[in-house]
């Protein structure tokens, strides 16, 4: 009984920890899972264990071993050699980013002085929070994609701006962009808004589910 009671402690606990490695709510898992997030509460309260099928499912989730979800010495490493092989793989690509555009600049310097080459890391923003967009699509959470979809349009619409800016025929009415971007944050707030709700209302219909098939 107490291994079995220690099994389901560890598991619990690698639970927890992976599932905010992740930056999961329960809800959020119990989507990925197709199961309820009361039974998740369940898993990481230790008052039950899932079956091999469906932990192995977690595992792939947070793209571990199922031997990671089982083993208390190396969780915790796991997690932390995780969470900083996904920042450092992150910060990188947008170091990257930004490796190009001073490439950009210093190439432009030489072929076109007369450009305005500080534009290459200009337009360098809004690629980096496309970088960073794609990589919280794997790794992140959905209130974080709704910041990084923001960044994205405000960074294209100045980069525009600042693009179109000395062409004389457009100069006045060009900040009109602005405009535009402004109604693409409402419809990206109305957007998440809308995916949030459609899943917490997803995760209740599977608890009432569960609850009826118990």
């Amino acid at each position: 009984m107490n291994k079995v009671k220690d099994i389901k402690e560890i598991v619990a606990t690698n639970l927890i920890k992976y599932r905010k490695a992740n930056n999961l709510t329960q809800s959020q898992l119990a989507l990925k899972i197709n199961y309820s997030d009361k039974a998740i509460s369940k898993w990481e309260r230790g008052e039950a264990l899932p079956d091999v099928l469906i932990l192995k499912q977690i595992a792939d989730v947070y793209n571990v071993d199922l031997d990671d979800m089982l083993h208390e010495q190396t969780a915790k490493e796991k997690i932390q050699n995780f969470y900083r092989s996904r920042l450092f793989i992150s910060s990188l690509s947008i170091l990257l980013v930004f490796l190009v555009a001073m490439i950009a600049f210093v190439v432009m310097n030489i072929v076109l002085p007369s450009f305005p080459n500080y534009l290459a890391f200009v337009f360098a923003i809004p690629v980096s929070f496309i970088v960073a967009l794609v990589f919280n699509s794997l790794w992140g959470g959905r209130v974080y994609n709704m910041i990084l979809v923001s960044g994205v349009t405000w960074g294209t619409m100045v980069s525009l701006v600042l693009s179109l800016e000395n062409i004389e025929a457009i100069r006045n009415s060009i900040h009109y962009l602005y405009l535009i971007a402004g109604v693409f944050q409402i419809l990206i707030i109305l957007w998440y808004t809308m995916d949030f709700l459609s899943a917490s209302k997803k995760s209740k219909k599977n608890i009432n589910n569960e609850n009826e098939t118990i």
